[in-house]
């Protein structure tokens, strides 16, 4: 991709989970600006929005998201960022089941039931019983 400067692109700050992504190898194909606009780009801002924040023209953001590797960028960083945040998921969901196994042994009869029933009715939902 041809780039407005020779200034070579690196990971922003706050980005550490998604900049290990492969999306994130190839930042040296890009400006900082354009990595900055894909951030954003994929965060959900519009072309407007981004060109706004980053002061640039609206027109570079779209000739930019019409250039074939600056769509393979964006791609990529929204798989990295979905793949992220499913991980972020399931991980919370087994430290949800922990949880709820604790409780099973827990003082309060009530709040053990709950638990007891907590497992019991997500096992019926899915058939395991």
């Amino acid at each position: 991709m041809s780039s407005n400067s020779n200034q070579q692109a690196s990971p922003p700050a706050g980005t550490a989970a998604v900049a290990e992504s492969a999306a994130f190898q190839r930042f040296d194909a890009f400006t900082d600006v354009q990595v900055r606009a894909a951030l954003l780009l994929v965060q959900g801002k519009s072309a407007a929005a981004t060109a706004r924040a980053l002061e640039i023209n609206r027109s570079t953001v779209f000739a930019w998201k019409a250039d074939p590797e600056f769509a393979r960028l964006l791609a990529d960083m929204r798989t990295a960022l979905v793949e992220r945040a499913w991980s972020t998921l399931i991980a919370a969901r087994v430290h949800a089941a922990h949880t709820v196994v604790k409780l099973l042994d827990s003082k309060d009869a009530a709040v053990a039931l709950r638990a007891a029933q907590s497992i019991l009715n997500l096992d019926h939902k899915q058939g395991c019983l």
